[in-house]
């Protein structure tokens, strides 16, 4: 899961990076993995100083979704990309 997150293309919202890690990680690993890696990030949030946010795994969840019929990473960052971030 770290290695997908290190693949994160440079100027990533959010949003987007939490969209475009959790395409990664489904696509590579697994969709359960992609849920672990941003539960995961949420809860350690909570813990810490970072901000927790159900927003997030929204975010996530559209990024796994983009993974379903992606034929490579550069689909999943278009994907991602392309669907509104309310």
């Amino acid at each position: 899961m770290q290695a997908e997150v290190r693949k994160l293309p440079d100027g990533l919202d959010d949003a987007a990076r939490h969209c475009v890690a959790s395409g990664f990680i489904a696509r590579h690993c697994s969709v359960a993995e992609g849920w672990m890696a941003g539960a995961g990030k949420e809860f350690k949030d909570m813990f810490t100083r970072g901000d927790a946010s159900w927003v997030d795994w929204r975010d996530d969840r559209r990024g796994m979704q983009c993974a379903r019929n992606a034929a490579d990473d550069e689909a999943v960052v278009r994907c991602c990309a392309a669907a509104p971030f309310p």
